[in-house]
């Protein structure tokens, strides 16, 4: 995997903060968390990702765009998960899509999630930590069992067995066309690719706002930066929802 620094462990509480601590430290751009399992692995919200032993890929990417920046922060989040689908078409086959914002979706259950966090000092961006959570392996009774209903992997809805290190390699190298591109300001195409991914769209959806509001309406599109636009019934105008101001989004 050239121009990737790995970091393996057998076990760590999450890759995102192992990966701060080494952003912190001065870890170069392209530096890769990775371990074979999380005791205390979070997604976006806080909630717990829990992982089945020895068949998910979890990792955290150190990336440090240059400065001034060549693209905006949120165009890095859409290449993971634009490299994410990529490579698990590569290995399997399979046709994955995003759940917006964060998840990735392969016939319906949640293969993957996606989680970005930027450090800063002073107004400058010091470090983008990209976490990728991937089922590769285990059942769909396995994930039941575990408290995981929604969840299955690639193995599961393809019948491939991929390996770990397969989809890790294959996901840098995807990964690592996209950051090419957005570090000399090509981020346009990074979105349209990311956009022809989001499933999302069209859906009539009931979203949980984190002030607790509740809304229902049909998903018109989403926006450059990632928001969500949500139309709701007998208006004109969408509304524009940021990821962070969303706590849950279902079809029905």
């Amino acid at each position: 995997m050239t121009n990737w620094n790995l970091i393996h462990y057998d076990a760590v509480e999450s890759t995102q903060r192992v990966a701060a601590v080494l952003a912190a430290t001065g870890a170069p751009n392209r530096t890769v968390v990775v371990a074979a399992r999380q005791t205390a692995g979070v997604g976006r919200k806080g909630d717990l990702w829990r992982d089945l032993p020895n068949a998910s890929l979890l990792c955290t990417a150190i990336v440090r765009p240059p400065w001034p920046r060549s693209a905006p922060i949120a165009c890095y989040g859409m290449a993971m998960a634009v490299a994410v689908i990529e490579a698990i078409r590569e290995l399997s086959g399979g046709a994955a899509t995003i759940k917006w914002p964060n998840d990735v979706l392969l016939c319906r259950g949640k293969v993957a999630g996606i989680l970005g966090d930027a450090t800063w000092i002073g107004q400058t961006l010091n470090a983008l930590r990209l976490g990728v959570g991937v089922n590769v392996g285990g059942t769909r009774d396995e994930f039941i069992a575990g408290g995981l209903p929604d969840a299955t992997s690639i193995e599961a809805e393809t019948g491939c067995t991929v390996t770990v290190e397969e989809m890790l390699s294959a996901l840098l190298a995807r990964f690592a066309v996209w950051d090419d591109l957005l570090s000399v300001g090509q981020w346009q195409g990074v979105v349209a690719a990311w956009r022809a991914e989001v499933a999302t769209v069209g859906q009539q959806v009931r979203v949980t706002l984190a002030n607790g509001r509740e809304l229902r309406g049909i998903t018109t599109g989403v926006a450059d930066n990632g928001d969500l636009l949500l139309t709701l019934p007998g208006e004109r105008n969408p509304l524009v929802l940021a990821a962070s101001a969303v706590q849950t989004l279902r079809s029905f």
